[in-house]
């Protein structure tokens, strides 16, 4: 994973100001075969959502949120989030209930803490710019080969 210099300041500041949202990093790709990183840009950015076997997808931004929005690098609102890669307020997180223990298997805590920000505590998901993450997913994992279950 590399994280792009100037990410805390956005971060902090969006957190600072409503402490019920949960800022999420845009993540860029790393090829697990020859370690290039894929830069995202903000006409690029999707939304999370899942499908009905509950695995997390990449979805367009929905017209209302474009409409919303005063240009490209503004953050998106978005229902879901991508992994556990998120920045939260600690009394906000402890309020959530934190990850459910019985997660023993990779996948599912990003919907877990989607489901609670959002029907819970009616709290925000914001994708933003300026705060770049690359991630370089184990090929297994990126060709379909792992299986996610709970136990």
């Amino acid at each position: 994973m590399i994280i792009v210099s100037g990410w805390l300041e956005p971060l902090l500041d969006r957190i600072n100001s409503d402490s019920t949202t949960v800022v999420c990093p845009v993540i860029d790709v790393i090829d697990d075969d020859t370690l290039e990183y894929h830069y995202s840009d903000s006409k690029g950015t999707s939304v999370g959502g899942f499908d009905w076997n509950l695995q997390f997808t990449w979805h367009a931004i929905p017209e209302s949120e474009r409409k919303r929005r005063k240009n490209s690098a503004e953050p998106v609102r978005s229902p879901t989030m991508a992994g556990g890669l998120f920045s939260i307020d600690t009394e906000f997180f402890n309020k959530l209930g934190t990850y459910d223990d019985g997660f023993d298997i990779w996948g599912g805590e990003n919907l877990e803490i989607s489901f609670k920000v959002r029907f819970c505590c009616q709290g925000d998901f914001l994708p933003l710019f300026g705060i770049y993450i690359g991630n370089c997913l184990k090929c297994f994992i990126r060709r379909g080969c792992a299986e996610v279950a709970w136990r």
